[in-house]
């Protein structure tokens, strides 16, 4: 099962959106599944970033994955 990664420069809910698409099109999860993976890859791939780490620490409320916790965001 490939786990789409980040394109350079994808706005973060975009490709949230592109990944759960995929996930949930071709390989057959359910919604909730296919959105965690994709959150998890996610930040997977920008905990590896020096970029978007520097960005963080700047404005951390500014991200999605910083606007989905505060929300808390029931997927159910």
């Amino acid at each position: 099962m490939p786990i789409p990664n980040r394109k350079s420069g994808e706005q973060e809910q975009d490709f949230i959106g592109r990944c759960a698409s995929k996930l949930i099109g071709e390989e057959g999860y359910e919604r909730e599944q296919a959105v965690a993976i994709c959150y998890q890859q996610l930040a997977v791939h920008l905990t590896m970033d020096k970029e978007w780490r520097k960005s963080f620490l700047a404005s951390p409320e500014a991200t999605c994955l910083t606007q989905y916790k505060r929300a808390g965001t029931n997927l159910k």
